[in-house]
């Protein structure tokens, strides 16, 4: 008999700023409603520098969950100003195959309530098509405060060749400029207008 998974919501990110939307508020989660963990994956830790955590240098981040004597309760640290649970990337790399396994371990553990939210690496998101495409809601959530250019684009044609821009499962694309930024009116208009072009976009405001 097969074992129930919960389906994983997973967004893509492509700059650590995307810390400012971990609040109990968050257009991330779809419902109002803040999940029950919180999963970085990432190339290097990207949320504990942002946040000033610090994590052990042993610390195996979401792939600890593939020993079996390992709880998701052992991996958790608790996120600033916002009670939600994180399990945040490791000190090295994970590989695609680990990565994979461990998001498999995390979507059928029992031992976690509520949603599980997965923030990718934009990076990283090539090499794992084929979980993103087993998972119950996809979203891309992009600082622009850099501009995106080609990289955006590469992406979001990389998620429709593997179809996972159905309306069945795409939350869209949440576009921001980070606080830091301080963009100007002009600025937000240019984007708003360059996102209307874009499957399902729309701009946020990030105070």
């Amino acid at each position: 008999m097969s074992q129930a998974t919960h389906p994983l919501h997973i967004w893509i990110f492509n700059d650590a700023s995307v810390v400012s939307l971990l609040n109990a508020g968050s257009p991330l989660w779809d419902d109002g409603i803040p999940p029950g963990l919180i999963v970085e994956l990432s190339a290097h830790p990207t949320l504990a520098y942002a946040l000033d955590l610090e994590t052990p240098a042993s610390y195996p981040g979401v792939a600890g969950l593939l020993g079996h004597s390992t709880a998701p309760g052992d991996l958790v640290v608790r996120l600033p100003n916002v009670s939600i649970p994180a399990i945040l990337a490791p000190a090295g790399p994970l590989t695609p195959a680990t990565a994979a396994a461990a998001l498999r371990r995390l979507a059928a553990d029992h031992r976690v309530i509520g949603r599980r939210i997965v923030l990718v690496e934009a990076s990283l998101a090539p090499a794992l098509a084929p979980v993103l495409a087993a998972c119950g809601r996809l979203g891309v959530v992009w600082d622009l405060s850099a501009p995106p250019g080609p990289r955006l684009d590469e992406l979001l044609a990389a998620l429709a060749a593997e179809n996972l821009l159905r309306d069945a499962s795409w939350a869209g694309l949440l576009a921001y400029f980070s606080p830091d930024h301080h963009a100007t009116a002009d600025e937000q208009a240019a984007a708003a207008a360059a996102l209307s072009a874009l499957p399902s976009a729309r701009l946020l405001a990030v105070a």
